[in-house]
């Protein structure tokens, strides 16, 4: 199989890790770079995935449909990482113009739905409905599984931005058609909207349908470790984010999953094993919060161990 189809393919199927490595064989581009930003994206990978884009935008070779696809990357990224929800909507309406001019009606259709998601995130529900009708326009009569996923899955995300909790669930059960292209997304979003409920056997059995998580769901993760959190099993916890940082090592978000992962050490009484693993991350040199909480936790473990120390001695020796 082309390298290309392989990674769109894998992609598709949120095996995200998987396609950079298919990415790597294929020749260099622009097609290839905007696989690559897509991947970055699904993994957290921010930064790279910022230089990733900014790569396609200084290039001379970059269609006009090539740059509307990274324009609405681009708004994807800035919401995500960013307070700055006004450029990433500036970004996701260039996406649109741009992509209709290039005579892709699908990928205006995407920038149309990341507008919805940007103005829901502003509170203006009005406009957020008015850029779904978009998208829906954009996608014509009958579009394909994919994007019928993305409309439905993008609809009960903004229900959900207004606390419409219940038309959010009906939404999502909708999508969640088992074999279809966005079931795996739709059992995400449901497991979501379950946990908000308070449904919390409910959460966990989509969840359950999803296993293995792949490599480009790093929502399924947070969800479960949230889940395992909230009914304090901190071994699950930990193992859970062991996978995670695995599967997906170079994740923005892998320092504050080395301190959740070695907090929960601690809790589920593994001292022994804790320890070590607030010390591996403060003695890391990178700037994070987390690696200075981690500093200031293995302090506060350390004068733990003393004291624990001490008692034992006064103990074996009371006088």
């Amino acid at each position: 199989m082309d390298p290309l189809q392989e990674a769109l393919s894998l992609l598709d199927g949120g095996y995200a890790a998987e396609a950079l490595t298919a990415i790597e064989r294929a020749p260099a581009g622009v097609p290839a770079t905007i696989l690559q930003a897509r991947a970055e994206l699904a993994l957290d990978r921010f930064d790279h995935a910022h230089a990733t884009l900014r790569s396609i935008f200084r290039r001379d070779d970059a269609s006009g449909k090539h740059r509307a696809h990274a324009l609405v990357l681009q708004a994807v990224l800035l919401r995500r990482s960013s307070p700055l929800l006004d450029e990433a909507l500036d970004s996701a309406l260039r996406g649109a113009t741009g992509a209709m001019r290039a005579g892709e009606p699908a990928l205006a259709a995407e920038a149309h739905v990341e507008a919805a998601r940007l103005l829901a995130a502003k509170r203006s529900r009005e406009l957020a409905e008015a850029q779904l009708a978009r998208a829906v326009e954009r996608a014509g009569a009958s579009p394909d599984g994919a994007l019928a996923a993305l409309l439905a899955c993008a609809d009960a995300e903004i229900r959900l931005s207004f606390d419409d909790r219940p038309g959010a669930l009906e939404r999502y059960r909708a999508a969640a058609t088992p074999g279809s292209p966005g079931e795996r997304a739709a059992r995400i979003g449901w497991a979501n909207v379950a946990m908000l409920v308070g449904q919390f056997d409910e959460a966990h059995a989509q969840l359950a349908a999803l296993r293995p998580i792949r490599s480009g769901e790093a929502a399924a993760r947070r969800l479960q470790v949230r889940l395992l959190l909230a009914a304090h099993r901190w071994a699950e916890v930990a193992q859970v984010v062991d996978e995670g940082l695995r599967s997906n090592p170079a994740s923005d978000f892998r320092f504050r999953d080395r301190y959740e992962r070695a907090c929960a050490l601690y809790r589920a009484g593994y001292f022994a094993n804790a320890k070590p693993a607030f010390e591996e991350l403060a003695a890391m040199t990178e700037t994070s919060r987390w690696i200075e909480l981690a500093k200031r936790t293995t302090r506060l473990v350390e004068r733990h161990d003393l004291a624990q120390r001490r008692l034992v001695r006064l103990q074996a020796f009371p006088t």
